[in-house]
């Protein structure tokens, strides 16, 4: 599942001009608009659920991870039903709730990374190093092309994709 969310995000993505649009603007085409709504909701949901899942498996998690899933989980599909430019009411939710949800799920992994530094440590040993350059590439990325587009979307689903597989498979 993981590889075919990886794949879809490429796919959607890359229906507009990925160094200048993002999926907010494919999913203003009609034809795709249906397609990239089923999409966020499946990744938000997929995302929060192994997110739950790999939760679960750590010896003192606290409480306030479960809430942020939750949050993340659903505010990106709310982003997604209100589409960006059709008025700036919607434009703002649809930013804010698409942010707010990347945002907490990368949070969560940089969690993820302690808890794993303390319960699994030859997990965290093989895994840190490229979560964190990834991270920074992302970070470098963003900062120097100034908006979000679909290079950076594509990159962010890479990122969460293969952290949690690895979680996943080797907690």
């Amino acid at each position: 599942m993981y590889y075919f969310i990886i794949l879809a995000t490429i796919f959607i993505a890359s229906r507009a001009d990925l160094m200048y649009e993002n999926i907010s603007i494919v999913a203003s085409i009609p034809q795709y608009h249906f397609i990239t709504i089923i999409y966020t909701f499946v990744c938000s949901f997929f995302f929060a659920y192994k997110m739950y899942i790999i939760y679960k498996k750590f010896h003192q998690p606290h409480k306030f991870c479960l809430l942020l899933i939750i949050i993340a989980a659903l505010s990106m599909p709310i982003g997604s039903l209100f589409t960006y430019g059709t008025s700036l009411l919607n434009s703002n939710i649809h930013i804010y709730t698409s942010i707010i949800s990347c945002i907490i799920f990368l949070f969560l992994l940089f969690v993820y990374m302690y808890y794993l530094s303390i319960d699994y440590v030859d997990v965290y040993l093989k895994c840190y190093r490229q979560f964190y350059l990834c991270i920074n590439i992302l970070a470098i990325i963003v900062v120097v092309i100034g908006r979000i587009n679909g290079i950076i979307e594509i990159f962010y689903v890479i990122i969460v994709s293969l952290t949690l597989e690895y979680c996943d498979k080797h907690i």
